[in-house]
């Protein structure tokens, strides 16, 4: 019976530990990427704001409602992978000379691509705000099945940004297909967790729409992969047509040149 006892406790941690690190294994991988890469072109940095913005606002409402301590491990690991994630990313990314008479979306825009700092101040000024209110109003109960409900929502769009970015691209180049399959892997798992725990229904709801993008992100990633290797192959077989095409005619003008010079020297 002890036996047993242990052995349920073990498997009940190794699920918990799945429940904290999986999500972020994804985004490890996402950040070595673009490390060896030494570029940030192909990664929506707005799956970044998404995850700060979904993660420090469940941080106040897993305080607020006592939930499950699991949760809030989760939700604090992710808010340090983003701001990593976003560390690099912005690093990386190529930053582009503005003119003198620059609107102010333009700046914001700008900075919003190559300073981290910029990241950090609006999460530290967003957490502040947070404070503040959840001080002021307390324990309400609308006020934190609120912040569920905003954390859940913002969270629900995390991959539309990238679903927008691929379809622009028309590529999925510098996005890693073992990040996509966390993802998928990690929502599912999410709701799974969330539905056998009677986590809140947020969540739970939060879960299932995440996976159904992760599988459409998926169909991008073999749709992009197959078309642009049917090109590059075209493309290939045109630049050699072009390449024999000048050889040949290097041919047919070589023999040419041959008897010119022959004449011109039997004139000297």
């Amino acid at each position: 019976e002890v036996f047993w006892a242990i052995e349920e406790k073990l498997s009940q941690l190794l699920i918990d530990s799945a429940m904290i690190i999986g999500p972020v294994i994804g985004y490890v991988f996402q950040y070595f990427e673009v490390k060896s890469t030494k570029n940030a072109e192909g990664f929506s940095k707005l799956v970044c704001c998404i995850l700060l913005t979904a993660n420090i606002t469940r941080v106040f409402f897993l305080l607020g409602g006592h939930f499950s301590w699991v949760y809030m491990l989760a939700a604090i690991l992710m808010i340090i992978g983003q701001l990593l994630l976003l560390e690099i990313c912005t690093r990386y990314s190529k930053p582009k000379k503005l003119s003198s008479d620059a609107v102010f979306s333009e700046v914001l825009l700008e900075k919003s691509r190559t300073s981290f700092t910029f990241y950090t101040t609006c999460c530290l000024v967003f957490a502040t705000c947070l404070t503040l209110l959840s001080y002021t109003v307390g324990q309400n109960k609308v006020y934190i099945e609120t912040l569920g409900a905003l954390s859940a929502g913002v969270e629900a769009t995390l991959a539309l940004p990238q679903v927008v970015t691929n379809f622009q691209n028309r590529s999925t180049e510098g996005l890693t297909v073992v990040l996509i399959f966390g993802w998928a892997g990690g929502d599912i798992f999410k709701a799974i967790y969330y539905i056998t725990d009677a986590a809140p229904v947020q969540l739970i709801v939060c879960a299932c729409f995440q996976f159904m993008t992760d599988v459409t992100i998926l169909g991008q990633y073999f749709f992009y992969k197959s078309k642009n290797a049917v090109l590059d192959s075209s493309r290939s077989r045109k630049i050699r047509e072009v390449e024999l095409i000048e050889e040949k005619a290097e041919l047919v003008t070589k023999p040419q040149e041959i008897r010119n010079q022959g004449f011109f020297l039997r004139e000297l």
